[in-house]
């Protein structure tokens, strides 16, 4: 298990550059309610989606979903 800068760090100290970090599920988690009945109303499942793709790459989100995802580069 990581912080998100402790995992920076590391892909870093094995020689890689971090193209882009997310959290997942940062948002979504606590919107139960929002999401029920989704299915007769698609734009909120759109909108939620959406908003999360935003907030979860927020360097202050990172650490605040259930994984961090890392995508990292060779120099």
């Amino acid at each position: 298990m990581f912080r998100a800068e402790e995992l920076r760090q590391t892909v870093q100290e094995a020689g890689l550059d971090v193209a882009a970090m997310s959290a997942s599920n940062a948002l979504s988690l606590g919107w139960e309610p929002f999401l029920r009945g989704s299915g007769e109303h698609p734009e909120r499942l759109e909108e939620l989606l959406r908003l999360e793709l935003l907030a979860c790459r927020e360097k202050g989100s990172l650490d605040m979903g259930t994984r961090i995802i890392l995508a990292g580069m060779k120099g």
